[in-house]
């Protein structure tokens, strides 16, 4: 399956998306696209509509305290809650979307790359490890098989 890319902007309130079909954004003509809005005084986002990315080994630790990786943006964002109004006019149940890409918190590549931040989002109380707690449990279950 060929990978999507979104250019999204804002302009006079309103949003606006423009799709190219390819594997890299460079090759797909988002990039130059983007670059085009820009050179207008426009800020666009490129992003990705069907393969979800990993987080980068440099940008492990987000900047700020509450931020969420965007799987689909490729950037830490502050995820906020809203619903989404559907093509056919139906709108959706709330949730806590990417201010861009409005992927929710369900989503399972969100999920799996900022479970802690997920959870606080949701309300559950999460108990952060201790580096202690961590080693003693990579020492103990080192070389056990999990049934």
């Amino acid at each position: 399956m060929i990978n999507t890319w979104n250019v999204i902007w804002w302009q006079n309130g309103k949003k606006y998306i423009r799709r190219f079909p390819g594997d890299k954004p460079s090759e797909s003509g988002a990039i130059a696209f983007g670059k085009q809005l820009q050179g207008q005084g426009i800020t666009p986002h490129v992003s990705s509509s069907r393969k979800a990315f990993a987080i980068p080994v440099k940008m492990r630790i987000p900047p700020e305290d509450g931020m969420v990786w965007c799987p689909y943006c490729m950037k830490w964002k502050h995820f906020v809650e809203k619903s989404i109004r559907h093509d056919n006019g139906v709108i959706g149940p709330a949730a806590w979307r990417c201010p861009i890409c409005t992927i929710s918190i369900h989503d399972f590549f969100v999920r799996m790359w900022s479970p802690m931040m997920v959870a606080r989002l949701e309300g559950r109380r999460v108990k952060i490890p201790s580096e202690k707690a961590v080693a003693e449990r990579i020492r103990t279950t080192r070389g056990k098989r999990r049934a």
